[in-house]
């Protein structure tokens, strides 16, 4: 997508994992959404979510817990680790069926490839998936560059022309993306 700031990287993930859980069948998928830190998960990818998911999913987030179990049994975990030995101690061997890492950049290759073998499932009507937001820069660019942006042939090249929205800074769902999903799912 081409890592431009406020380019939507973050709802787009938001989007996709509600996807994954509506589309997925019952108790079958945990999305597991990362930030670095706690006050990075909360001004992004949960301010994300309950600005951009219909209300009676929104109704259904735990303050507490950080996740929200949708009414099919799958769910979204909002989590964050600050280093390799937090990831390792609080997720080794939890089964993920997708992980997405918002800012990506910020993570080693080392971190990005433990939460990767975390994905696994039973059910073979579910497809894991790893899913990364990124800008260019920080810690995790080189391999990013190398082992995503560079091996990938993009579809469709991105421009500040297709993406209007960011023109007149509002940073609502782009309609493109509202055609693509359950309209009882967005506000």
């Amino acid at each position: 997508y081409g890592g431009a700031k406020a380019g939507g990287k973050s709802s787009c993930l938001i989007m996709d994992a509600l996807i994954e859980c509506f589309q997925n069948p019952a108790n079958s998928t945990r999305c597991f959404l990362f930030r670095r830190n706690y006050p990075d998960l909360e001004s992004s990818l949960i301010h994300e979510f309950k600005q951009h998911a219909d209300l009676k999913i929104v109704k259904l987030y735990n303050e507490t817990k950080h996740e929200v179990i949708m009414p099919n049994g799958n769910g979204i975990y909002f989590r964050y680790a600050e280093n390799l030995n937090q990831l390792k101690d609080s997720y080794n061997g939890i089964s993920m069926q997708y992980v997405g890492i918002d800012q990506a950049e910020k993570w080693s290759q080392e971190e990005v490839e433990f939460l990767s073998i975390q994905l696994r499932t039973t059910n073979p009507k579910v497809k894991p998936k790893l899913r990364l937001t990124a800008n260019p820069g920080g810690q995790g660019d080189g391999f990013l560059n190398r082992d995503f942006v560079k091996a990938a042939k993009p579809e469709t090249p991105f421009t500040i022309e297709t993406n209007l929205a960011m023109i007149f800074h509002d940073l609502d769902i782009p309609e493109q993306l509202k055609e693509l999903r359950d309209q009882g799912l967005i506000k």
